[in-house]
C-alpha cells in the first residue's frame, strides 16, 4: 500500500523555527511517504552544523498514513560582537 504524510511535529527547538526544520525534510502533510526523503532530510538537517542531535520518529496508522516526529537538540551559536 502507499503511505502519505499525515503530520510532520518538530520538538526541542528553541531558536531555530519550526517551519524552517520542516522545509529541509522536502516532505509536506499528503505528500506520498518516501523513506529516502526522509533520511536525506535528516541528514541535512544534522549537517546544517545547528543541531547536535536530530532524531525522526515515524508511525503508521490503519489509514495509510504516516505521522513524523523531528525531535531536535540545538547546538549553542557562538556569536561575535564587534564594536568601533
Amino acid at each position: 500500500p502507499i503511505y502519505h504524510v499525515s503530520t510532520i511535529t518538530v520538538q526541542g527547538n528553541q531558536e531555530i523555527s519550526a517551519k524552517k526544520i520542516k522545509r529541509e525534510m522536502e516532505l509536506r502533510p499528503g505528500d506520498v511517504f518516501s523513506p529516502e526523503k526522509a533520511i536525506n532530510g535528516n541528514k541535512r538537517l544534522y549537517a546544517s552544523g545547528c543541531f547536535d542531535a536530530v532524531d525522526l520518529k515515524m508511525s503508521t496508522s490503519t489509514a495509510y498514513t504516516v505521522d513524523i516526529i523531528i525531535k531536535v537538540r540545538e547546538r549553542n551559536q557562538q556569536f561575535v560582537k564587534g564594536g568601533a
